[in-house]
């Protein structure tokens, strides 16, 4: 049997995630052994005008991103929210957080 390791960023997670860890459990010849759950550093606050730029840099790609999603949006919805509660934490099942040092880009 082949043991997986999976690694989330929290408990709830896009639809095609679940989907994906529903069907490893399902198989008959693999099983999730292993959750890590990604928990970022506390940062602290930016300042107020590093804050706004990069706001502006975003805003632009996320309200194009929001009307797109809208426009060709199907179902279903591969992007909708749901509880990851597919993986059992049963007996032989180890779950653990980490705390990985976050990568951040130079500006």
């Amino acid at each position: 049997m082949l043991r997986v390791g999976i690694m989330l960023d929290s408990y709830v997670s896009s639809a095609w995630v679940a989907k994906t860890i529903e069907d490893i459990q399902a198989s008959g010849f693999a099983s999730v052994e292993l959750v890590v759950l990604n928990t970022p550093p506390i940062q602290e606050k930016p300042s107020l005008k590093k804050r706004l730029r990069n706001h502006w840099k975003l805003t632009l790609y996320h309200r194009y991103e929001q009307w797109d999603y809208k426009r060709n949006k199907i179902e279903p919805d591969a992007k909708r929210n749901k509880r990851n509660d597919l993986v059992p934490c049963e007996n032989n099942m180890f779950m653990t957080h980490l705390n990985l040092p976050s990568r951040s880009r130079r500006s």
